[in-house]
Parts: C-alpha cells; structure tokens; sequence
C-alpha cells in the first residue's frame, strides 16, 4: 500500500485503446473525472447526454494490469458559461488492495500554495509529476494554477486529475482545463463542485463497544486459531464454555465465529440473553417456550426438527446476580444434554455454549457440574500481537477504501498488546477513527485527539455526558449507577434493568443514552451498559459507583431478600425486621427516587408486619407480667438460696476463663478473646474477668473486622495491587499455602489456595493478573492468576535460580536477581511479551556494595535501584543503571522506590519530596519527618511518616500529594507490636478515613483509620506507649498539656 494519500488514489482512464485523462478515487468504488474526459475515451461528442457505454480505469501507481469497466452515475457537461465538466464513475469490480479514497479539502483561501498533481500526456502513459502554485479564483469559480517554467506543463492528459494542497493537506480540486506546451497557466474545478461525490463513504467495519453478530462474521479477523480450536471442540463436546476476562473478545468471537459455524451445519441455534430480573431457571424456560420440570421432555422438544444449540452469552451476569440459580440452570442444561443419545462419530443432537468471565467458574462448581466444566472449560488465549494486527486491519480491507496511516497500527498494537481486556477500547478506538477519517484514511492526528486506547473511553464517555442538557446530568449519573452491581470482589458487574423498573424520569434519559451509545436497549424495553468496559474503563463512572457503593450493597441484597420472599410465597418469615428494617427505612427516605416501587412495597410490608408483631407482643407481654407477680411470692424464698449457688458457681467460672484466657492471651489469637468475653458474661463483677476483658480491649483496640480463617500461621509477606483488590498472603509456615484474597475491603472477601512453593519468592504484576515465582529451581514461574493453566518459565541461558524477582511499572518486563551461587552474578531482565531474557553486565553486587532494592524501567533500558554501600557509614541511595552498561545514569537521592520504581520519595533534612526517575522533582510530600523512619505501605500508594519504634505518624497517598495524620496513635501502635507483618496495606475511604489491613499473631486484621489535621500531642516528643490506663481503655483521660496544633508542610 503507498504510503502517498494521492498515489492511493490516482487513476488513469482510457478508451478505444488510448488514454483519454485521469481521475481518482472520492468513496469506495467511486472516481471523479472531467465530463470531457469520459467524452473524448467514449469518442462522443463532449456536450452530448449522459453515455450508457463504459471506460477503463487503472490505478497505474498500485498495480498492473488492474484495468476495472466502470459506468457514468453523475453527468454534468460544461455549460456555455464555462460551468460544469464533471462525471463520476462507477467501478463494475472492486479497486484493487492498497486503493483509497484521496482525502479533499474545501477552502476558499488558497492564494499562493503550493500543489501537484499527476497527469498522462501523449507521450508519458506511465503519467508523471507536476508541481505548482494557486493564484486564485476566477468568475467562473475555477481556480488558476500556475507551474514552474523550468519543468512539465500541465497539459492534455491531465484533465480530471486532482490536485494535491501542500498547505492545505488535501485534494482541492481536478485539472480542468490545460495550456499548451509554452504556456504555464491551467485551471482547476475545486472540490465544492462535485457535489455528493464525496458523501459516498464506505461502511463503518467497526462496532465499537458493541459484540460483533452473527452478520458481522466477515469482519471478525485475527481469530483463526482461537475459531478452529473452538470448533473441533463444539464437535466433540456437548457442553462448551468459553471463559475469559472482560474484554478479551468472548461474545463476538462466538456470534460472528462459532454460531454461522453451527448454522451452517444445519444446527438451529437458540439466542439466550441473561435477564437478571427474573429467577435463572423460570427465565431459561421463557427463553425456549418450553417447560423445563421434566429435562429430558425440554431437550427432546427442542431438538425434535433437528440438532439444536442453546446459546447464553455472559452467564456472569447470572452468577453475580443469582449464585444459587445459575448453578441450578447449569445444572438442568447438563441433563438436558445428558438425556439426548448420541450417534457415533455425530455431533451431539443439543449442545450447549455458554461464555463467562474466568473468575465466575468458582462459583459455578457442584458435584453435579464439576466433572462437566472441566471438559468443557476452553480458556480464551491472549491474541498474540500478529492475531491482533490482523483484527484490527482485516476489517478495513473486508470493507475496502480504508487504509491506516503509516505506523498508526503499530502504535494501537503498542498501546494495547500485553494489556488484558483491551479488544472492546481498541475497536472503540478504530470505530471513533473511522468517524474522524480523513477521506479513506484512519490518521494519527486523530488517534491523538481520542487520547490513544487508554483514553479513549473515558473521553468519549466524557463527551456524551458533556453533552447533555445540565438537568439531564444528574438523571444520568443516577441511571449508570443503576446499571451496575456490586460483584462480590470489591468491583462492580453490569447488571440489565426494564425500563418500566425505573423511575419515570430515568425513561427518557435512557433513550437519550441509548442514542449516545453508552447504553444499550433491546427489544424488550431492558437497558444495560453498552460493555463492562466502561465500568472497568471509565474513572467518572467509577468515582459515581464508589460514591454509592454502601447504597448498591444494600440494594442488591434487598433484591436478594425480595427472590426469597416471594420464592417462598411471600411468607412474612422472609421480610425485614429489626436493623435491616431500619436501614432500609432510612434508604428509602435519602434515596427513595432510586428504589422501584416493587421494592418500595417490600420494606413498607415489612414495615407494617413489625408493627402488628409489636402491639401484639405488648398484650402478650402484659398478661404474662400479671401472671408472673401472681407466681413470684411464691418462689421468692427459692431464689434466694439458688441465687446463692448460682453466684458461686458463675464467679467460679469467670475466674477459669479469665486466666485461660490470660494464658492463651501469649498468642493472642482470638480464642483468648472469646473467653474473655465469656468470662465478663459469667461475672461482670469480677475482677478477675474484667482484668482479662481489659487486656484483651487493649490489644484489639480500633480492630473492626478479623478475616477468615481466623487464625493462620505467622506471614512473611504481604503482596498487593494498588488498589488492594488482589492481596496475596505468603506464610512464613513452609507447610501453610499462599493465599489469593479478592475484595478484602468489602463485604463478601474471598480467598483461594494458590499452587506455587510456599518457600519461594513471589511478585505481583502491578495489574493483579500476574505471579511471579522464583527459588531454587532454575528460571522464574509465571502465573496467570485469571486462568487455570500452568504456569510460564522463563529461563535465562543456563540454570541459574533467581532469589528474587520485579516487575517494571507497565507489567512488561521482567527482571531477576539471581541466588548466590550464580556465577557470573549478573541481573535478568525479560520481556514478558516475546518471552525472551537478556543477561546485563550489571552484577548484583555492585562496586557500591549490594542492591537492595531493583526495577526495570518501563522501556527495559534502565534499571532503577537501592544500593546498599559496603561502607557502613556510607548512606543507602537511590540511583538510575543503564541495564547495557551498568553504567551509572543518575542519583536520585535518599529515600524509597514507588510506582515500581518509576518515582521516589526522597527524604532530605527533614523533608519528603516526590521525584520521578529522570530527577525532576514533582511536589513536596511532607516536613518535619525523621528520615530513617520511611517506608511505604503495602500497595505502594501511601508513603508512611514513621518514628522509630512507634509506627506511622501519618502517610501521605503520593499520586495526589493528599496527607493523612492518625488521629488515634494507639491503632498505629499495634502495627508495630511483635509478631506483626509491620507495614500495612491501607486503602482511602470515600468518608477521608483510611482502612488498613494488618496481620498480627496469625489474625488478618481490618480496621477504620481516623485522620485529622490536628497533630494529638507534640511530634518531636511523640511516644504512644506513654498512656494512662484509663487512656488506654478507650475511657476519657487528660489531654496532654504539650499537645497543639501541628500545621502539615505547604500543599502542591
């Protein structure tokens, strides 16, 4: 393909076996020419009607021998006053590969620019270049070109070529008229003039964020592989579920590949669309018209005409909505297909496909389903870079008069190759590229105006919002939140919604979105966002969900409450009572304009259900009280003497359980607490028990949640995402596995045992999907936590074992420190993507002394490190190591590595700045800080103001420059207490509070940090374990007298 928007376009156009002028491509299969021109290749006179007869057209700078018939669609001969001279051509055949339209340009200011053009006179049929200058407009409305003297006129031949604008960047018009062979002067019909010509555009190949359809098959590229694994499995199988994150090209791979497969193979194809409002099952059996008591009776009607496939997209959805349910309907699909016979050597007579996010296969798991899904599990692969390439351009040629500017699709594989979940940003990208097109050309100017693939979701979200009118603003946001549901690992899922469930003042807006694509609206009135990725994408959106995350929580555990009540025949059993009454009372009075009305009814059912429960327990009451004061003068002697022996026996047992609990209290794990509690519960006047109650108040202090298991084994580390979604848990028990945890913030967290050593050395990748596992064994493990498959080595050259691995801030590279034994001892650095490991000459101890601390750069030209002096005195710096040479680039000072090394806080007199690697200094963190006490806490994303000895003052979220001071020393206390992985992991609250996760004697631990801007007592003479007793307890003590105010260090 030429890589000249002109040369792409150009075209020669001929008759009776001569050239008559040129042309050039305006849309797909449309070219523009001189009326005289197809006059003088027809030999008809040049003011003579529309012609019926056909041309012959090349694209002499493509191809040879390309010669395509092509028709008059537009005819206007010049009139007597100098008017007109244009046709347009239609091609009988496609233009051959590499031909696009030329991009035009209208402009009225054209004075003085230089253009060329390309034309065929008699004696040069392989047509030749002619350079140029525009002097203006003439009364006729042409434009006056004036050549260089020295070179080729424009002469005949040329007429009907365009005219390339150097300035202008664009085609500007056709050669109309020549000069002969002496003369310079030639005039051109500007662009204005063709009218249509130029509307005709090609079809958009690509949808956005929408699924490829079945319709869409000849446009799904790049997935061939993937297509015939898929295939031969679908005929073996008769149960196939494809599982992948979001956005690796699930849905459209299976509509627009696997199904026109099936179809075309006579099997009739069932479309399931999840409808999470309706109970899995009950909603299945709508879907196909078919009672589904009996499973073998459903599947024989449904394959009574011939072999069936029932397919159901993005079961997630069920999953997350109703667990339960979907392993139900999972459960009647497997029977319905295990009642149907099958004949040897046939593909099953029904069959099952569904598609499902990975991390939803846990949740899916029977006894009745396991054995199922594991046969039936196909893991969508990553596209390699070639695959991806192929997806992104196969579209533009299937459609043709498209083409990419030179190097625009390396850049789009740049941005996106090796980052999951991409393939729904990246066609929304080439779909906005198509609607900014230049002519047939997709440019860079534009990739850059859509902020490239990272930003372009957001933008155009941005955009659609922005566009509203300011009282639909408010409407809308309140509509997406609707749309999503919490997922049960501290994220958020899409979720389908009826119009008619919504407020009435949401309908409208939900067509008004639907309209801005942000949102989708099928046929049964359901809205739902238009893709996951802008939940997953968008930060507007997810600032709006994290704001109403505690309301979603709640709403979608009423939904949950509502399935059961009426599952059990709304039975007053099932309604709210107590604090959940409550709670949903006060919901319904700050966001009643959100909660349906079914839903509303539900809590005002409930509402009058606890008020008749209590006036009847009020009579109840009363007549038992009068029967109880007629009973009591009766046993009162009785109680007397057993209430003797039962303070005996309950002040005996207080004492037991208080120094049980003391004696345990050594390993301070929560039994000791229960048996404190206890004991204060035998005997509140005990001593004993409230000693033991104290001790036990003390420890746990400002601790609000202890995760399951209650009790683990001592941990040695502690890995984290930045946002803490993803925490992995290493033992220092060699027997204890390491533990995955998902949304450990929220309500419902999760854990699962990972496969790797529990000795070894374990990296996260910054984006949670990758482990890294290094040890003994030669080379490093790399596991994809999404996928069950096993894991990637990566092997240097010979056998060395790495005693500790990093990522590069981006998730690309690799690099390894290797173990002691290696010889030489020279760091690794791999590039995830191609796989391949380069040994650099810098060596792991390093004339400096020992590295501590090392990452490689984004790039993997540098390293970023903490060098640990041999000189004892000497200070641990900071420094930038050309990963070629090992040359030393540049010092970045005392203090630590975040961002994966991309950025340091260097501490200097006292002062914590923010620095990135090249040394440029970004803003001032914070003032007045002992510099031997800094440190980060476990995401990375909050550099800690420590004292010695004391724990953390405070931290500092340094993306932001956003400082928190502890307003409760004694919490921070227990993070530095013994047996305690020190450093928390600390995440911002939407309230400015933080929520920090410790793990202190085998409890993992969570607790609701307060801050605030004034500093309890002075810094300089800080010492939290000077306490009063009653300061200790959680009761009101003195103030100290040299408290005051603490002003933070001057804000960025």
């Amino acid at each position: 393909m030429s890589a000249d928007p002109l040369a792409a376009a150009v075209v020669r156009i001929s008759g009776a076996a001569k050239t008559a002028g040129g042309g050039f491509l305006v849309a797909p299969g449309r070219v523009a020419t001189c009326a005289h021109v197809v006059a003088d290749a027809l030999g008809i006179r040049r003011n003579a009607p529309r012609p019926d007869g056909t041309v012959e057209v090349e694209f002499p700078l493509l191809a040879t021998n390309s010669r395509i018939t092509a028709r008059v669609v537009d005819w206007q001969p010049e009139s007597s006053d100098g008017v007109g001279d244009i046709a347009v051509l239609r091609l009988e055949t496609p233009e051959p590969p590499g031909a696009v339209p030329a991009p035009s340009r209208i402009t009225d200011d054209v004075r003085g620019h230089s253009i060329r053009t390309f034309g065929f006179p008699f004696d040069q049929d392989a047509g030749i270049w002619v350079e140029g200058k525009l002097l203006g407009a003439q009364s006729t409305g042409r434009i006056q070109i004036e050549t260089d003297d020295r070179q080729w006129r424009i002469e005949r031949g040329f007429s009907g070529a365009p005219v390339w604008d150097d300035d202008a960047g664009g085609v500007v018009g056709m050669v109309v008229t020549r000069a002969n062979r002496h003369d310079t002067t030639a005039h051109l019909i500007p662009t204005t003039a063709l009218g249509d010509a130029w509307t005709v555009s090609a079809e958009n190949p690509y949808r956005g964020l929408k699924p490829l359809e079945e319709r869409d098959a000849p446009l799904l590229h790049g997935r061939d592989r993937e297509l015939a694994g898929l295939a031969a499995q679908a005929a073996r199988e008769d149960l196939l579920v494809v599982a992948g994150p979001s956005g690796s090209g699930k849905s459209s791979l299976v509509r627009a590949g696997l199904l026109p497969r099936l179809r075309g193979e006579g099997a009739r194809v069932h479309d399931i669309r999840p409808d999470t409002a309706i109970e899995p099952v009950a909603m299945f059996a709508a879907a196909i018209g078919q009672p589904v008591q009996d499973p073998r009776e459903a599947a024989n009607a449904l394959v009574a005409d011939g072999p069936a496939v029932l397919f159901v997209d993005q079961f997630e959805e069920l999953v997350v909505a109703d667990r339960d349910g979907a392993c139900r309907l999972l459960e009647l699909l497997t029977r319905m297909i295990a009642s149907q016979r099958r004949e040897p050597g046939e593909p099953a007579p029904l069959r099952v496909v569904l598609t499902l996010r990975a991390r939803s296969l846990d949740s899916l798991l029977t006894s009745e389903t396991a054995d199922r899904l594991n046969q039936a599990v196909r893991f969508l692969q990553p596209m390699s870079r070639a695959e991806l390439s192929e997806a992104i351009t196969g579209p533009a040629a299937a459609v043709g008069g498209l083409a990419f500017e030179s190097g625009l699709v390396s850049r789009i594989l740049d941005d996106a190759t090796g980052q999951p979940g991409t393939l729904p940003l990246v066609s929304l990208v080439l779909e906005r590229l198509w609607q900014q097109r230049y002519g047939g050309w997709l440019t860079h100017a534009a990739y850059d105006n859509l902020g490239r693939v990272a930003g372009a979701l957001g933008k155009a979200a941005n955009e659609a919002i922005e566009a509203l009118r300011p009282f639909e603003k408010r409407p809308a946001r309140r509509l997406l939140a609707q749309l999503a549901r919490p997922d049960g690992e501290a994220g958020f899922a899409r979720r389908s919604v009826r119009v008619s469930d919504l407020s009435p003042e949401l309908h409208g807006i939900a067509h008004e979105l639907a309209a801005r694509r942000l949102v989708v609206l099928d046929e049964d009135q359901r809205v739902d966002l238009v893709h996951q990725a802008l939940i997953d994408y968008w930060p507007q959106l997810q600032k709006w969900l994290a704001a109403d995350r505690d309301f979603l929580v709640w709403q979608a555990g009423l939904r949950q409450d509502m399935e059961q009540w009426e599952q059990s025949g709304r039975d007053h059993g099932s309604l709210l009572r107590g604090a959940a009454l409550a709670t949903a009372r006060q919901w319904l009075t700050e966001r009643g304009a959100d909660i349906t009305a079914a839903q509303k009814e539900y809590v005002e059912r409930s509402y009058a259900t606890e008020r008749r429960g209590i006036r009847r327990w009020r009579i109840v009451t009363a007549v038992a009280l009068a029967l109880a004061l007629a009973a009591s003068a009766l046993t009162v002697v009785v109680l007397r003497n057993q209430e003797t022996i039962n303070d005996n026996l309950h002040t005996a047992n207080a004492i037991l359980l208080a120094q049980e609990s003391l004696r345990d209290a050594n390993g301070q794990d929560t039994s000791a607490l229960q048996m404190a509690q206890a004991a204060w519960r035998e005997n509140p006047r005990s001593s004993e028990a409230y000693g033991a109650l104290l001790q036990q108040e003390l420890y746990w202090r400002g601790i609000d949640r202890i995760l399951p298991p209650q009790h683990i084994a001592p941990t040695d580390r502690i890995l984290s995402t930045a946002d803490g979604q993803r925490v992995v848990v290493k033992s220092a028990d060699p027997t204890t596995p390491v533990l995955l945890w998902q949304g450990l913030a929220g309500p419902e967290p999760r854990s699962r045992a990972l496969a790797v050593d529990p000795t070894s050395f374990l990296e996260l990748s910054p984006d949670g999907r990758l482990l890294a596992e290094s040890g003994n064994a030669p080379g490093v493990k790399i596991w994809d936590l999404d996928s069950p498959a096993p894991p990637v080595v990566l092997r240097a050259d010979d056998a060395t074992a790495f005693e500790s691995v990093s990522f590069s801030a981006n998730g690309r590279y690799l690099l390894g420190v290797p173990n002691e034994a290696a010889r030489p001892r020279n760091l690794q650095i791999w590039d995830l993507q191609s796989r391949r490991g380069t040994a650099t000459p810098l060596a792991a101890t390093l004339a400096t002394g020992m590295v501590d601390t090392v990452y490689p750069t984004d790039d993997g030209r540098q390293v970023v490190l903490v060098e640990q002096p041999s000189d004892p005195n000497a200070k641990t710096e900071a420094a930038v190591r050309d990963s070629a040479s090992g040359a030393l680039v540049r010092s970045l000072g005392r203090g630590v590595l975040v961002d994966h090394g991309r950025e340091i806080a260097v501490c200097d007199a006292g002062t914590v700045t923010l620095a990135d690697a090249s040394g440029s200094r970004l803003r001032q963190l914070a003032t007045g800080i002992d510099c031997s006490g800094l440190d980060t806490d476990v995401t990375g994303q909050f550099v800690l103001l420590n004292k010695p000895g004391a724990g953390p003052l405070g931290a500092v979220h340094w993306p932001d420059g956003k400082r928190y001071l502890f307003a409760d020393p004694t919490v921070t206390v227990n993070w530095a207490s013994a047996n305690t992985v020190v450093t928390p992991l600390l995440l911002p609250a939407p309230d400015g509070r933080l929520t920090a996760l410790t793990v202190r004697n085998g409890s993992m631990q969570l607790s609701t940090v307060a801050t605030t801007d004034t500093q309890p007592v002075n810094a300089a003479d800080w010492n939290p374990y000077a306490l009063s007793p009653t300061a200790s307890a959680g009761l009101p003590g003195p103030r100290p007298e040299n408290s005051r105010s603490w002003t933070p260090g001057n804000k960025c």
